[in-house]
């Protein structure tokens, strides 16, 4: 079997990347683990929704544009607002 989890550290935040098998094919489950300090976590999550986002378009059509122009800050003031909601989830 394929290797079926990778997970690194990045500065003090910690990435896990897990494949299992799904009904239809194989179901990609990201997590990460902010730093102590938790600064910067909705810019964060923005931009992990967007290239996430972005991989979905590549695998649905075989393209996707490129991410150096993206505008992540009205994903980012979702997560704004969800953090200060206090729930948790995908705005």
């Amino acid at each position: 079997d394929p290797p079926a989890v990778f997970e690194w550290w990045w500065a003090t935040d910690r990435l896990r990347w897990e494949l299992t098998e799904a009904d239809a094919g194989t179901l990609l489950r990201f997590t990460t683990w902010m730093g102590p300090d938790g600064q910067g976590a909705a810019n964060a999550a923005a931009g992990y929704h967007m290239c996430l986002a972005n991989l979905g378009t590549l695998l649905d059509t075989g393209t996707a544009p490129p991410l150096v122009d993206a505008d992540v800050a009205p994903v980012e003031q979702r997560y704004v607002a969800l953090v200060d909601s206090g729930q948790s989830g995908m705005p």
